[in-house]
């Protein structure tokens, strides 16, 4: 991925790709993560078959809409996808929350990418994923929002094409909150996750019309 604008450094930690991470969020994720969300909400998953036949890397693409739209999209991809999956995540967010800072990667395999400043650094830290053979999960909304989908930002055109790699439209839809969503501990929620057809976009696609291709084609899902 080629990447411009923006001079300033990013952590980028290794600590969450190694081995003994790996082992050890499989350990958290199947054994307490996965098991509570399915206890709190019901989860369908659709479109899964699009995934057949395709080799790493990828790129993901989802709404965000959702409080932990990270843990059902992953608990949603088969293991093979799960395990090698890099969400991006708001480095303010990360960066800023110790908490975060530690359980994001620790959690979810997350990395931070900024939604402005170290835009370069982020993009060249997402290009380095995918030539490592690591899948990205990207929110192009830039952000969360119950209210429904947002345009997606004008970045998101670049890092589809330059990817060089299919780029999967994911829509999260909340049915129902739960209490991840302040619905309250005795209402179990209803999640939805669908899995469009991927989308190739060639070498020299005009970065604003495949930003608006695929908005368009994770809004309809």
């Amino acid at each position: 991925v080629q990447a411009g604008g923006g001079e300033q450094t990013l952590p980028f930690p290794a600590w969450g790709r190694s081995l003994w991470c790996g082992v050890l969020r499989v350990l958290l994720q199947s054994g307490v993560i996965f098991p509570l969300l399915r206890i709190f909400y019901k989860v369908r998953v659709t479109g899964l078959e699009r995934l057949d036949g395709l080799e790493a890397p990828l790129l993901f693409a989802a709404n965000h809409n959702v409080k932990m739209d990270n843990p059902f999209i992953m608990m949603a991809l088969p293991p093979r996808w799960r395990r090698r999956l890099c969400p991006a995540a708001a480095a303010d967010f990360i960066l800023g929350n110790p908490l975060w800072r530690i359980g994001g990667p620790l959690l979810g395999n997350s990395f931070p990418f900024s939604r402005e400043g170290a835009i370069r650094p982020s993009l060249q830290n997402l290009g380095q994923l995918l030539d490592w053979g690591w899948s990205v999960l990207i929110y192009p909304e830039g952000r969360s929002n119950r209210e429904g989908m947002e345009s997606f930002k004008p970045g998101t055109g670049l890092v589809a094409v330059e990817s060089r790699t299919p780029v999967v439209p994911i829509r999260v839809v909340l049915h129902k909150g739960g209490v991840f969503d302040r619905a309250g501990l005795l209402s179990r929620g209803d999640v939805e996750i669908r899995f469009g057809q991927p989308i190739i976009f060639p070498r020299r696609a005009d970065y604003r019309v495949a930003t608006e291709q695929l908005e368009a084609a994770v809004r309809a899902l």
